[in-house]
């Protein structure tokens, strides 16, 4: 019997033994599973401070880009119409040339 009683006892260690390997197996899952989603928390946060610097980069060149094509146009309109103004003045003097050799013609000579 002294065999069997070893024997049992040797069953028990072993069952004993896998009961904790089967414990600290789940523990250390457990553990990985938390840091694996510690991990992806992480990189995700990561990923959006990318994100918005890369958009905030975007926004800023739009708005370089955008003050860039206002100034352009503000130039040309400023030139137009200064080209008008001396465009009229012009006309003006051509007008007043006009009427004052129709007034000296008419009545300077009297």
């Amino acid at each position: 019997m002294m065999n069997a009683t070893e024997a049992l006892k040797g069953i028990q260690a072993a069952e004993q033994k896998a009961h904790k390997l089967v414990e600290e197996s789940k523990r250390k899952a457990e553990d990985l599973l938390h840091y694996t989603n510690l991990e992806i928390k992480e990189q995700h946060n990561q990923l959006i401070l990318e994100g918005k610097e890369q958009a905030e980069g975007i926004k800023q060149e739009a708005t370089l880009q955008g003050k860039k094509l206002v100034d352009d146009i503000m130039l040309k309109g400023k030139k137009e119409a200064n080209s008008l103004r001396n465009l009229d003045q012009k006309k003006i003097d051509t007008v007043v040339k006009s009427i004052v050799k129709e007034i000296v013609s008419n009545y300077g000579n009297r």
